[in-house]
């Protein structure tokens, strides 16, 4: 995996998440208004990355349609059209880390569907997941690889049978 298609893809999801935030101002505040009001106290840093990821790639708005695909439908360029075409598959999983290939590149298995993805991060600085770890993460394809995107939750324990009773 390129270095150069991991930030192109950085630079998609900041146009994504750009878009949306504009082109439907309303329902996203509406939404941040409704999940605070859920929460009863001011909304975390985390808690509003995560509603934004959830708003841009999953949320369903007029016509049963996503931010996502509002966003392909007007965006006039081919390779950001071609990685964010590939965000409709969205992954939501509790991983096992079970290696670090590298810095910021992971072999996870999801105990979901027990399939293992290679995953890669678009932040430059290290995750500080350890192999042996579990994770509960969402993951988008690209290309031979997926992303993380939003937040990873390092779960406590290191036991594969605590986590499936924490399921």
């Amino acid at each position: 995996m390129s270095t150069a298609l991991i930030q192109q893809a950085q630079l998609v999801k900041e146009k994504l998440i750009a878009f949306g935030k504009t082109a439907f101002q309303k329902e996203y505040f509406k939404g941040l208004e409704m999940l605070q009001a859920s929460m009863g106290s001011q909304l975390s840093e985390e808690a509003i990355i995560a509603y934004t990821d959830w708003f841009v790639l999953e949320s369903l708005l007029k016509n049963n349609r996503r931010v996502l695909s509002f966003f392909i439908e007007q965006c006039k360029n081919d390779a950001d059209i071609l990685i964010a075409k590939q965000w409709y598959h969205v992954i939501y999983g509790i991983f096992h880390v079970k290696e670090i290939l590298d810095r910021n590149r992971f072999e996870v298995l999801n105990l979901v569907n027990n399939v293992i993805y290679r995953v890669t991060t678009t932040v430059q600085t290290p995750l500080p997941l350890k192999k042996g770890e579990y994770i509960m993460a969402k993951i988008v394809p690209l290309e031979n690889f997926h992303l993380f995107t939003g937040l990873i939750e390092q779960l406590s324990t290191k036991k594969k049978e605590d986590i499936y009773q924490m399921v």
